[in-house]
């Protein structure tokens, strides 16, 4: 887990997918107060419409969220 952390610093693109707008907004200002740059989506198929999953270091996603 320590290793995923540090790449993901390292790299500092951390993918949020979460369908809650408030969590989202949370977690960014958290990620971003910590030095990551968070990038935000509502639905896992947003995330894929994007083409983000080669550039991003490290996803948050929920797993049960829809769409």
């Amino acid at each position: 887990m320590v290793g995923l952390v540090w790449m993901a610093h390292a790299l500092g693109v951390i993918s949020i997918v979460y369908h809650n707008q408030s969590v989202r907004e949370a977690l960014m200002d958290m990620l971003f107060s910590a030095g990551f740059i968070p990038e935000l989506y509502q639905s896992a198929g947003g995330f894929l419409e994007a083409s983000r999953v080669r550039t991003t270091s490290c996803s948050i996603v929920n797993y049960r969220c829809p769409g």
